[in-house]
């Protein structure tokens, strides 16, 4: 599939989005997030390393535009390799650096090692929430998550089939425990390994050919024995 199917496929999803959300917030003052993706990311089914976040800190779009025009800024005209390259070390016009962030210090580790050669253009991001606070720093709220928990995990389970990645790393802790993926790997996932890394835990399970890896977010964490236990996994 190309990106223009994808976003296809996935506007109807993100137009329930925002019908569940509408009646309950402001939606000029939250963002709608969109699955990111490197340049290479889709040019073979079954390759490349989906990562999934909690949910952003700010991002580009708010919840008020139409899901076509939030999607073709994120998603069919935008490069994550180029953003990732553009602001790794340089601010973003909002002040954010890459490399100052443990969540994308412990992507980029794990990806060069499978992808040494521009390994931003070989991955995927996406978030388990779609909705955030547009201007406030910090996670949507409790509230917010509940309004918007359908929708997104009817979204999630739907990226998951469309960009049809060979890796998909949980970098969320146990706010993935809530959602469909996680009770179907709890079930039928096959192969449950485990790595222990301090006094944290990170899993894996094989399932429809698949690799997938929950772990801990990274922020506060030790992020080279954390790298070392997601790549030992990913291997095996």
């Amino acid at each position: 599939m190309n990106r223009t199917q994808i976003k296809d496929a996935l506007i109807p999803l993100y137009k329930e989005l925002k019908d569940n959300c509408s009646p309950y917030i402001e939606v000029d003052k939250f963002t709608v997030f969109f699955p990111q993706l490197g340049r290479h990311f889709l040019e073979k089914a079954g390759n490349g390393i989906l990562f999934v976040g909690r949910a952003v800190n700010g991002w580009k779009n708010t919840l008020s535009q139409e899901p076509e025009h939030a999607a073709n800024d994120q998603f069919t005209e935008s490069m994550l390799d180029c953003d990732i390259n553009k602001y790794w070390s340089t601010p973003s016009p909002n002040g954010y650096r890459c490399n100052r962030s443990p969540f994308w210090r412990v992507i980029s580790c794990i990806a060069h090692h499978f992808y040494p050669e521009n390994w931003p253009e070989h991955i995927a991001w996406t978030n388990l929430y779609k909705v955030a606070p547009k201007e406030e720093e910090g996670n949507p709220s409790g509230y917010v998550r509940a309004i918007q928990f359908k929708a997104c995990d009817a979204i999630l389970d739907k990226e998951i089939e469309l960009l049809s990645p060979k890796y998909i790393v949980f970098l969320t802790g146990n706010w993935a425990n809530v959602f469909s993926i996680y009770k179907t790997l709890q079930e039928n996932g096959q192969n449950l390994l485990s790595e222990k890394w301090g006094k944290y835990i990170s899993e894996s399970w094989t399932l429809r050919g698949r690799k997938y890896i929950l772990s801990k977010h990274p922020q506060g964490k030790p992020e080279d024995a954390h790298i070392s236990a997601l790549i030992n996994l990913m291997s095996k």
